[in-house]
């Protein structure tokens, strides 16, 4: 889905590069679709573990798009200040998918629908309004909502509070 976006991006005259990180069962034919579709326009990393090289990345990425399953890397791209386009299905997506605030740090789009998840891409990738400072505060949310520590705090805070409730 992302390669298609791509490819409709290009389409409309506001042509986007993808870099894919990870690979998986799917990944010949996506590298196949990708040459035919958009050639030059996807680049394949492979798995990067590295967090200086995941860093990099992030810090070119304009967005970070999981059109499925977004996982883990819904917090690891917003600690990075990188928005999160994703598919508006929260069961798909795996509990982080909370972590996502359509409008404030990235957007969602209906499951499936490639027209839409472009639209919101290139909203995204071409958004002028995506300021050093709204970088900074995509980041600061995300570190706050994704800390082990504040989570563990919010954990022991909320069982404290059944603990010793009076009713």
């Amino acid at each position: 889905m992302a390669v298609q976006a791509v490819a409709l991006a290009e389409q409309r005259g506001t042509p986007i590069n993808l870099t894919v990180i990870g690979g998986g069962p799917g990944e010949d034919e996506m590298k196949e679709l990708a040459a035919a579709k958009c050639p030059g326009r996807v680049h394949f990393c492979g798995p990067v573990h590295d967090h200086a090289a995941l860093a990099s990345i992030f810090a070119s990425a304009a967005v970070t798009v999981v059109p499925d399953y977004g996982g883990l890397s819904i917090p690891h791209s917003l600690i990075h200040g990188v928005p999160v386009v994703a598919n508006d299905d929260p069961p798909a997506n795996g509990p982080d998918y909370e972590y996502l605030y359509p409008e404030t740090n990235g957007s969602v789009f209906p499951r499936g629908d490639v027209e839409a998840f472009t639209d919101q891409v290139l909203r995204w990738a071409y958004d002028e309004a995506m300021s050093p400072e709204r970088k900074q505060a995509i980041e600061d949310r995300a570190r706050e909502d994704a800390s082990p520590v504040l989570g563990a705090q919010r954990i022991f805070a909320a069982i404290d509070e059944c603990l010793t409730r009076k009713d």
